[in-house]
């Protein structure tokens, strides 16, 4: 029996080198146009996006303030600088 654990240690290694490789990274990409849940959820956000505006219109309409200049310029603002809005 000793003679076993005198040939296992003999055998055994001085020095242990773990090797660990560095895991790859990948590059993140997207393509926003061919998602098709992201373009479901624009065109959703596009057409929440007209119908407060008509219903925007229609408030200050019957308000009778809609033919404001100012009014109106501020609605063609928003609008003209809102994303989700196309057409």
């Amino acid at each position: 029996m000793k003679s076993i654990k005198k040939l296992l240690i003999l055998q055994a290694p001085k020095s242990f080198t773990p090797t660990v490789q560095a895991p790859t990274i990948q590059q993140f990409s997207y393509n926003a146009d061919s998602d098709p849940q992201y373009q479901a959820a624009l065109r959703n956000a596009q057409r929440n996006a007209q119908v407060a505006g008509q219903a925007a219109q229609e408030e200050l309409n019957s308000r009778g303030i809609l033919n404001s200049t100012v009014t109106s310029d501020r609605l063609v603002l928003n609008f003209a600088n809102d994303p989700t809005i196309k057409g």
